[in-house]
């Protein structure tokens, strides 16, 4: 239950099989710099795991700051937002913080979170920016590809981020109410987001629409710094290549359905799913089309589907949009029941939209189908 009389932080760690991770996140929460009268505790989240995460936090936690409050809960449903999900329901606080098992937030990261979401109740979701810090040897290729590792900063400065569209999940604040909120409203996730080694992910992008579409900002702040830990078998050049041609490129399938429903709403036309479909098979057509047969050289497209090419960005283009293409005619009947949910959601919110928060459709429109 929430204490709606207690000024706090509640920080979510989302974990599956995390013990090899677990001990420097905690070590940086654990040396946090808060002000006497700011309240905070530590939810850890056991999605499933096989190994022995639950117990392993509790007893490192107990050691490095046993005055700090620690709930471990278990989510049996695998994907991080069933995880984070459970997170939020055991918070005591308004102000969460998703923190992964491999982020270590600067010491003064849920000060600043919390006068971040206390001076503006317009911001719905908070986000920052992080370096990376990899187990082994930094790939030449890896930094240009650091925004697919949430690594870098999404604004030059800070500010409201909603053209952007999202903030990556690492580090994400967000308000216990406005996820309330959605859930009252009906809203039901799109994208399970990552389950054990399934690599599909989305979860913060569909979660940063569904709280814009309500009439909430997004806000960026550079005071919001963490290190990303990079472990080595993600710095593998196939981990890469199969994280953005399926864990991103997929996804960007049923966020467009979030921006055809939303503009179809906006103009005052009705949301109908073949017409959404038929749209979206035209875009990736013409994009696979483009990425087989209009690349040079004209034989490159065929060598690179049977030999990967490390730090190709022509590779990704390529087998992300024939992937997109595959999946669109594979699993359309998964497609219309996310958007039967989704327009649930949608008519909702538009019936018991306020006057005070209207939706500017200039700004949520760009769902980024352009980057792969």
């Amino acid at each position: 239950m929430m204490n709606a009389d207690k000024k706090g932080v509640s920080v979510i760690v989302c974990c599956y099989n995390s013990v090899s991770r677990l001990k420097e996140t905690l070590h940086h929460l654990a040396v946090q710099q808060v002000d006497q009268d700011l309240l905070w505790e530590l939810i850890i989240v056991d999605n499933n795991s096989t190994d022995d995460t639950a117990q392993y936090a509790k007893t490192i936690w107990e050691q490095l700051a046993p005055g700090t409050s620690i709930t471990i809960v278990k989510e049996p449903t695998p994907g991080l937002s069933y995880a984070r999900e459970k997170g939020a329901a055991t918070a005591q606080y308004e102000i969460l913080i998703f923190c992964d098992d491999d982020n270590w937030l600067d010491k003064s990261y849920i000060q600043t979170a919390f006068q971040v979401m206390h001076l503006n109740s317009k911001i719905g979701i908070a986000g920052g920016q992080s370096v990376a810090a990899c187990e082994t040897q930094k790939p030449e290729w890896f930094d240009r590809f650091g925004q697919a590792y949430a690594i870098g900063h999404p604004l030059l400065e800070s500010g409201i981020a909603n053209k952007r569209t999202y903030l990556a999940g690492a580090g994400m604040i967000i308000r216990k109410s406005i996820l309330e909120k959605l859930k009252s409203n009906g809203f039901i996730p799109m994208i399970s987001d990552r389950k054990a080694n399934n690599l599909i992910s989305g979860g913060d992008a569909e979660l940063c629409l569904a709280v814009m579409y309500m009439g909430y900002d997004l806000y960026y702040d550079s005071r919001l710094q963490f290190i990303h830990f990079m472990p080595a078998a993600r710095l593998q050049w196939g981990y890469c290549v199969k994280m953005m041609t399926i864990g991103h490129a997929i996804p960007q399938l049923f966020l467009f359905l979030y921006s055809y429903s939303e503009n179809s709403y906006l103009q005052n036309k009705e949301p109908i799913f073949e017409n959404a479909i038929r749209e979206l098979r035209k875009l990736i057509f013409k994009k696979s089309v483009k990425a087989l047969f209009f690349q040079k050289p004209f034989w490159l497209p065929f060598k690179l589907l049977l030999k990967s090419q490390p730090g190709s960005r022509k590779e990704i283009y390529l087998k992300s949009n024939l992937r997109k293409f595959v999946y669109l005619y594979v699993h359309a009947s998964e497609l219309k029941k996310a958007f039967e949910k989704l327009i649930v959601y949608l008519s909702n919110i538009h019936a018991a939209q306020s006057a005070e928060m209207p939706i500017n459709i200039n700004d949520y429109t760009n769902l980024n189908l352009h980057e792969n």
